[in-house]
């Protein structure tokens, strides 16, 4: 056991940057994507080039987070062994479930 601890330790010191960069990644896909909706509801319709950078960043972010996401997976799987399916699984929702809370409740706060 104390074995495996240590495997997860060195697997989270060296994935622990680019978990940083995928939530927030994530949280600024979701914060793009948030001020696309809030922008509909106004009576001013949203121009093409408007859509187009909003669809854009967020595609961007989210390649992004997805990329970092995927080198952590790489990280424990590299280091862990069989076991990375699970982490896997554990970062992409601590991720996603994270950064679309942050998001919801700065949009809660302001409302």
């Amino acid at each position: 056991m104390p074995e495996f601890m240590e495997l997860l330790k060195s697997a989270f010191s060296e994935s622990a940057n680019y978990l940083t960069w995928s939530f927030f990644s994530i949280v600024a896909s979701f914060a793009f994507y948030q001020v696309k909706q809030k922008r509909k509801k106004k009576t001013k319709p949203i121009g093409v080039w408007e859509k187009g950078m909003y669809n854009f960043y967020v595609l961007i972010f989210s390649v992004v987070g997805a990329v970092n996401i995927l080198y952590i997976v790489d990280v424990f799987k590299n280091t862990v062994g069989s076991l990375s399916a699970v982490f896997m699984g554990l970062f992409a929702v601590l991720v996603g479930v994270n950064a679309g809370m942050v998001v919801l409740g700065q949009a809660d706060k302001r409302d």
